[in-house]
């Protein structure tokens, strides 16, 4: 049931998400020409991090999330030892991951305006729950979710789960058959090694055993009551604190992302832009119809535990979709910066610089480069500067060959402490000639502080006549911790 608190948060989450990530919300549209690199597809955000959680994809260096950093199709989120966190994707649909769990989103397609969409989601290994959103209610044939030996197809529902060496099991926690009418009784479907299994009573589950190298798996079975009521668990309490990004050591994080992804991707054939083969074999006439089974009286006080659990659950949403729409979208400043506490990294971006005059005159060849570094460490509340060696300095430089005029200039960035500064997130700098002028700004995107630096840079040279500028926006890249 929608709130004007839940509905006034997802707007805002919606809104940051949309300018971050430009139509995010449905599926990419087809290019006239390949890129050499494609842009990443946002499909949601991190809320109520706790510990060290770190984000990535195979081959490429990883980022470690905070509340309100984007999470993106094709990566891998992965969570260290003392870490727990929340994923909420587009549609609403909410996965909270417990220590040492790993979860890929392989496919999101999203027609906001219409609910329309796929949801696909690897979970290789540790404790999820989840609480289905827009696209399962739709149709819940349409969200899957994979483990190492099977897959769970979900209606309308809110379900918890384990997935370790022994196997994959999953516990129904609701809604139950008290339910408001508007909505569907929860329900799932584990399926497995030739087989499946239907779980339609909450508090109750099914367990997947793992493969371990059989050709055929075994098939699913039902989970004993004091299994189930450990899953359940497994979760709860919540941590006393959050957005402690270094709360937990990172314990070979990079490496458990790598062989994390490898699961995920031999769990859908390496594809994140495709549906893996084959569906979810069809729901009982109850997934169309919304009917169940009448409770009995012995249900009455699994019910009531089930209404406390309904409430819990949306208070939950809520919560992190408050988390989510934190920071807004645009120009961060000083105390956003500081709310980073932790982190050392860079802000790094190329792109275009255009010379405007040449000599005085008109420019043949005016089109250069441009390559940002900045250098931050969130813990000691400095940017700028060097790192103590081991990595580039920072500073901002332009290159453009004419044949009326060379332009080859480097702005250094002197490292400032802004423990202290209020006001705008923002530097500026020039080279040693004083012809090259930068402006720096730190920027709120996808709900994520100081994600971001606009880099602004102009070149004047009188006395030859020519000039030139350009824009770049850098990315923060994580050297650990931080946003």
């Amino acid at each position: 049931m929608e709130t004007p608190m839940r509905t006034r948060a997802w707007q805002a989450v919606c809104a940051a998400a949309m300018l971050g990530a430009g139509s995010a919300w449905a599926a990419p549209a087809p290019q006239a020409a390949p890129a050499p690199q494609a842009a990443p597809v946002q499909v949601g955000v991190a809320a109520a991090v706790s510990g060290r959680v770190l984000a990535g994809e195979k081959g490429k260096p990883s980022r470690a999330l905070r509340s309100g950093s984007p999470v993106y199709r094709g990566e891998t989120v992965a969570s260290g030892p003392d870490a727990r966190l929340q994923v909420l994707l587009l549609d609403e649909t909410v996965f909270t991951l417990g220590a040492d769990t790993s979860l890929m989103v392989t496919e999101f397609i999203y027609e906001r305006s219409t609910h329309d969409g796929r949801l696909t989601v690897s979970i290789p290994r540790g404790d999820y729950r989840f609480v289905t959103g827009e696209i399962a209610h739709k149709d819940p044939a349409h969200m899957r979710v994979l483990f190492p030996s099977g897959s769970l197809g979900v209606r309308g529902t809110m379900v918890a789960g384990r997935v370790d060496a022994s196997g994959a099991s999953a516990v129904l926690v609701g809604p139950g058959p008290a339910a408001p009418s508007t909505e569907r009784p929860g329900a799932f479907t584990l399926e497995g090694g030739g087989g499946s299994i239907d779980v339609t009573k909450p508090g109750t589950g099914a367990a997947l055993p793992a493969a371990d190298g059989a050709e055929v798996a075994a098939p699913p079975a039902a989970l004993p009551a004091e299994e189930a009521q450990s899953v359940l668990a497994a979760l709860d309490p919540e941590p006393a604190s959050s957005d402690d990004a270094e709360a937990g050591n990172a314990d070979g994080g990079e490496s458990s992302i790598a062989a994390s992804e490898e699961e995920a991707n031999a769990n859908d054939g390496g594809s994140s832009d495709e549906a893996p083969s084959g569906e979810l074999a069809a729901f009982d006439g109850s997934a169309e119809t919304g009917e169940h089974d009448a409770p009995g009286a012995e249900d009455a006080s699994q019910n009531a535990t089930q209404d406390s659990a309904d409430d819990g659950f949306a208070e939950e949403r809520e919560e992190a979709m408050k988390a989510a729409a934190r920071f807004a979208q645009g120009a961060a400043t000083w105390d956003d910066v500081r709310t980073i506490e932790s982190g050392t990294g860079r802000y790094a971006g190329s792109g275009v610089f255009t010379l405007a005059q040449c000599g005085g005159g008109a420019c043949e060849t005016p089109v250069g480069s441009m390559n940002v570094n900045l250098n931050v460490d969130f813990g000691a509340r400095t940017v700028g500067g060097d790192c103590g060696g081991g990595c580039a300095p920072s500073q901002v430089s332009v290159l453009a060959d004419d044949p009326s005029a060379l332009v080859d200039e480097f702005a250094s960035i002197n490292q400032t402490s802004f423990a202290a500064l209020n006001g705008g997130a923002s530097l500026s700098a020039q080279s040693d000639s004083r012809a090259l002028s930068v402006d720096i700004t730190l920027k709120n995107a996808g709900g994520a502080a100081a994600s971001q630096a606009e880099v602004t840079a102009n070149y004047v040279e009188p006395e030859s006549g020519t000039s030139g500028s350009g824009t770049v926006t850098a990315d923060f890249v994580s050297d650990g911790g931080g946003i």
